[in-house]
C-alpha cells in the first residue's frame, strides 16, 4: 500500500502487522520520515469506533518523553484510518535480548530506569499501559547507547476520576501479568510495575520468573507464588526486582519515577558485575498463601529469599534474614477506566476485551494526581462483572515473530509450531497459518516457523557407498560464476551410470545444489542424464547440457539415505567426456538445530 494520505502523508514499505492492521514507513509534508500504522478494513468501517479513537488521540498526542514512541495524530482518509507515530530504528528488547542471551546488570538498571521514566510519562496524564513485555520495549540505534521507547501505546487505558469506569483490560499475556488483572482487581499504576519487574528479571537470568506450563499455571504463580533469586543477580537489583513483584500492589515501590531514580542510581554501583548465569528455567518458586490486595499483609519478600529491602521512602535498605519483615509503602488504589473502542480498535487483547457498563461519551478526565485518587472516589468505582467473549475468527499472523503471533491469541486457543527451513526469512517468521486468517477459530492455530538452517556440505562427508570417488573440495565455474564447496566428477564413463550414496539418517530438511558442466570442458556437446534419489525413489532428474546451470532443492524430510547418480552421453564428436566435468556447486545438506547428526557414516569429515 503506496501512495499519499489525507495531511501530506505519504506511505512507504510495509514494516510489519498486527492483528489490528499493518504498520508503514511514511513521511510528512515536510519529509520527516515517521510511521504509520493503518486500521484494517473491518474496524476502520466501525463509525462509533473511530469517533471515540479520535477523542482519545488527543490525550495520546500529547504525551511526548524521550523513552516513549509518540503518536503524533489519528486522521480518517476516506475508507482509510492511520495512526501517525515515530519511526524508531533499533529493533525489539525481545531481538536484542534473544541474541545477548542474558545482559549485564548495569545495562538491565540503565534500560529498566529509562521504561521507568516512560510508564513515569504516561500515569502523569492518566494512561496505563497494561501490556508491558520486551516485544513493545523498542532500542533506538539513533543513540549511543541505544535508548529504550516504550510502543504499543494501543494497550494504553485512560484512567477515569469518575464513578463507572468502562472496561478493564486483562494483560494479553500472562507470563507479564501483574496479579491483580488476574483476579478482577482494580488495575492501578503499580501494575505497570510489577510487569516492569518480570522483564528486568527475563533480562538478568533470560527467562520469566513464571513461564513454563498452561497459561493457567502460569496465571496461577503469578497470583500465589513468590519468585525465587535466580544466581548472579545482584543484591540492590534484586532488591529492587523482588519489590516490584510484591503480590500487593501497596507493597510495591511508589510512583514509577521514583523506581526510574532507584535504577539510574545504580548503573555506576553496578558497572563491574558479570552477567547472571543464563538459565533455561528459573528456580522453583515458593508457594504463599493467598492474600487480598491492600489487606495489609505482606504478600512478597516474608517467606522469600530476599537479598534485601527498600525503606518507606524506597531507599534500598540492606540484607535483612529469610521470613523478616517487609516494610511497605501505603498508596490507596487508582481505578481504570477504559475506552472498550479504543482498546478493540488497537489491540490489546487481538479483539478480546471486558464488556462493562458505564460512561460511553469517551470523555476520560485525568486524576489530579495519577497515582492516588480519594477514598469515596475508589469506593465508587468498583469493577463490574464481566464476561470474556471468546475470539471467533482467526486474527493475520503471517509476517509476524512467533512471540508477537502467540500473545495476539487469546490464552484459550492451543497453539503447536510446524519448524521449516527459510533462510530468505527472519528466524522465528510466521509463514503460514491454519486456519487462515479470517477462517473460524476453533480453539487451536498451527504455526509455519521459518528457522535458519544448519548447513553441512557434502564435500566434508564421507560417502556411505560409490561407484566412483568424488573430487572433494572444490569449487567449479559454471555459466561464470564461481561455486565453493563444489564436487567434481569426470564424464568419462559412457558404459554405465556412476552413483555414490550418503547416510542422512532423518537428520536433515533438505538437498540444495547447482549442477553443471564445467565451463573449462573441452566439448560443449558433451551431455549428462542426473537423477537424485532418496531411499531408493527418484526425487529429481535432468539431461544437464553445457552452459546452462540446474538449482537443486530436495526434500529430505525423514529420508535415510541420498544418492546421487550420473550417466554420460557421448558428444558429437565421440568423444566420451573424458576431458569435461560435471560440477554440483555449494552442494549442502541442511537442517534444524538439535536434528543433524552429531556423528554418523554421513557426517563423518573427510579431512
Amino acid at each position: 500500500m503506496e501512495g499519499p494520505l489525507d495531511g501530506g502523508y505519504r506511505l512507504g514499505d510495509l514494516l510489519g502487522r498486527g492483528v489490528t492492521g499493518e504498520v508503514y514507513a511514511g513521511m510528512d509534508a515536510e519529509g520527516r520520515e515517521l510511521a504509520l500504522k493503518i486500521l484494517r478494513a473491518e474496524l476502520a468501517g466501525d463509525h462509533d469506533l473511530v469517533t471515540q479513537l479520535m477523542r482519545e488521540c488527543v490525550v495520546l498526542a500529547r504525551v511526548r518523553h524521550p523513552n516513549l514512541v509518540g503518536v503524533h495524530e489519528c486522521l480518517v482518509d476516506g475508507a482509510v484510518v492511520a495512526i501517525v507515530l515515530d519511526k524508531v530504528g533499533g529493533g525489539s528488547l525481545r531481538a536484542h535480548q534473544h541474541e545477548a542471551g542474558t545482559l549485564l546488570p548495569a545495562e538491565v538498571a540503565r534500560i529498566g530506569a529509562g521504561i521507568a521514566a516512560a510508564l513515569a510519562a504516561i500515569h502523569k496524564v492518566g494512561l496505563l499501559h497494561l501490556n508491558l513485555t520486551p516485544n513493545n520495549i523498542l532500542l533506538d540505534d539513533s543513540t549511543a547507547p541505544r535508548t529504550p521507547r516504550l510502543a504499543d501505546f494501543g494497550t494504553f487505558a485512560l484512567l477515569s476520576a469518575s464513578a463507572g469506569g468502562r472496561s478493564v483490560p486483562i494483560n494479553r499475556s500472562p507470563r507479564y501479568a501483574a496479579p491483580e488483572l488476574l483476579t478482577e482487581a482494580p488495575a492501578t499504576a503499580a501494575s505497570d510495575q510489577y510487569s516492569l519487574g518480570i522483564v528486568l528479571y527475563e533480562l538478568c537470568c533470560g527467562v520469566v520468573p513464571f513461564g513454563g506450563g498452561t497459561d493457567y499455571a502460569v496465571m496461577r504463580h503469578q497470583v500465589r507464588s513468590a519468585p525465587k533469586r535466580p544466581e548472579g543477580i545482584p543484591d540492590q537489583l534484586w532488591a529492587l526486582i523482588d519489590r516490584l513483584l510484591a503480590k500487593d500492589p501497596a507493597d510495591r515501590i511508589g510512583p514509577a519515577q521514583r523506581v526510574s531514580e532507584l535504577l539510574e542510581a545504580m548503573v555506576g554501583e553496578l558497572v563491574n558485575h558479570p552477567c547472571a548465569v543464563r538459565l533455561t528455567s528459573p528456580p522453583e518458586s515458593t508457594p504463599i498463601a493467598p492474600t487480598p490486595p491492600t489487606s495489609g499483609a505482606p504478600t512478597s519478600g516474608a517467606a522469600t529469599e530476599s537479598a534485601g529491602f527498600f525503606g518507606p521512602t524506597g531507599d534500598f535498605v540492606g540484607p535483612i534474614p529469610v521470613g523478616g519483615p517487609v516494610p511497605k509503602r501505603r498508596r490507596r488504589a487508582v481505578l481504570v477506566g477504559v475506552g472498550a473502542a479504543l482498546l478493540v480498535a488497537i489491540g490489546i487483547l487481538a479483539g478480546v476485551a471486558f464488556a462493562g457498563s458505564g460512561n460511553s461519551s469517551g470523555n476520560a478526565a485525568a486524576p489530579a494526581n495519577p497515582g492516588e485518587t480519594n477514598q469515596s472516589s475508589a469506593t465508587a468505582q468498583q469493577p463490574t462483572s464481566s464476561t470474556v467473549p471468546p475470539m471467533t475468527v482467526a486474527p493475520n499472523l503471517v509476517g509476524l515473530s512467533l512471540a508477537n503471533a502467540q500473545d495476539s491469541l487469546p490464552s484459550s486457543v492451543n497453539v503447536t509450531t510446524v519448524d521449516t527451513i527459510d533462510a530468505s526469512a527472519a528466524d522465528g517468521t510466521v509463514l503460514t497459518q491454519d486456519p487462515a486468517a479470517g477462517a473460524p477459530l476453533n480453539g487451536t492455530m498451527q504455526l509455519t516457523v521459518a528457522r535458519q538452517p544448519v548447513t553441512v556440505y557434502l564435500d566434508s562427508l564421507t560417502p556411505a557407498a560409490n561407484a566412483y570417488n568424488w573430487e572433494n573440495q572444490q569449487s567449479g565455474q559454471l555459466s561464470g560464476k564461481t561455486y565453493t564447496n563444489a564436487l567434481r566428477a569426470n564424464l568419462g564413463n559412457c558404459d554405465s551410470p556412476d552413483y555414490v550414496d550418503y547416510n542422512v539418517e532423518k537428520g536433515y530438511r533438505q538437498f540444495t545444489a547447482t549442477a553443471g558442466i564445467d565451463d573449462n570442458s573441452a566439448d560443449p556437446s558433451t551431455t549428462a542424464t542426473l537423477q537424485i534419489f532418496t531411499d531408493g525413489r527418484l526425487a529429481w532428474t535432468t539431461t544437464v547440457a553445457f552452459g546452462s546451470v540446474y538449482p537443486i532443492k530436495i526434500d529430505l524430510s525423514g529420508i535415510l539415505r541420498l544418492r546421487i547418480e550420473w550417466q554420460t552421453i557421448a558428444g558429437s564428436n565421440g568423444d566420451c567426456g573424458d576431458n569435461d566435468d560435471l560440477v554440483l556447486g555449494s552442494a549442502a545438506l541442511l537442517g534444524l538445530p538439535g536434528e543433524v547428526p552429531s556423528a554418523s557414516t554421513s557426517a563423518t569429515p573427510t579431512n
